[in-house]
């Protein structure tokens, strides 16, 4: 909900509906090799290693939800229906762990709310 501004000594106010949402997705892998080598009298040690890191960061804001503010009083609320906000959501996940690949495993979802948005994804666990 957003912030409420008094509009007269009455302590009539108007406000809307506003807020925020977010998604995180981080993704990284490491793979690495040591080893030491002897050549002679010299011994050699050596380590050589890869990072893989991404994240995707996604903030949404909004504002205004309503058609026009809602004005009532601080002293005597009076709030109308509720706003058109998804009536039901709906999730779907399977997982798979792939035999020929020992630690691999498929995920998949789709989320639908109401018809507003449909979501689907894949993701490579190991």
């Amino acid at each position: 909900m957003g912030a409420g501004q008094i509009i007269n000594p009455a302590g009539d106010f108007k406000i809307n509906f506003s807020g925020v949402s977010d998604d995180m997705r981080r993704k990284s892998a490491e793979v690495g090799v040591t080893g030491q080598i002897d050549t002679g009298l010299i011994a050699h040690q050596f380590a050589i290693n890869s990072t893989y890191y991404q994240e995707d960061y996604h903030l949404r804001g909004f504002r205004n939800l309503l058609n026009q503010d809602w004005i009532t009083s601080i002293y005597n609320p009076v709030w109308g229906p509720e706003p058109a906000l998804p009536k039901w959501q709906a999730k779907l996940g399977a997982e798979w762990d792939v035999a020929a690949l020992q630690g691999l495993t498929l995920t998949t979802n789709a989320t639908s709310a109401s018809k507003q948005y449909l979501s689907v994804g894949l993701m490579l666990l190991s």
